[in-house]
């Protein structure tokens, strides 16, 4: 990982102990090159995949409002704008843009045969 200065170019040949906040993908990529975790502090770290429809389950409600206005739009139907957009602020409010692309009921599996 290279060290970051604010103001300066990254330094990747700085071979010294750093102190990083990293997710996931990143602490396992460390691993895998062999570098060394001393230790991890407070935070999450995930060793399975959780499908997005279980991880906001919760936000299904205005996401089918957005989703109902969108296609009722689309359609030339009446569609309430307003509603649209306090829906999408809403999900975008919580979620940032995780939520984008969610979906809940089509899937695939797809198997090495």
């Amino acid at each position: 990982m290279p060290r970051r200065t604010e103001g300066s170019p990254l330094d990747w040949t700085y071979k010294e102990q750093l102190t990083l906040f990293l997710n996931t993908v990143d602490i396992a990529a460390l691993l895998e090159n062999g570098c060394a975790v001393e230790s991890i502090g407070e935070g999450y770290f995930f060793t399975e995949k959780v499908p997005g429809a279980v991880l906001f389950e919760s936000q299904t409600y205005w996401k089918d409002i957005k989703d109902a206005q969108d296609d009722a739009k689309a359609r030339g139907a009446p569609h309430n704008p307003a509603l649209r957009e306090m829906a999408k602020l809403f999900l975008n409010s919580l979620s940032g843009k995780v939520i984008e692309n969610l979906h809940l009921r089509q899937y695939t599996v797809v198997r090495n045969t």
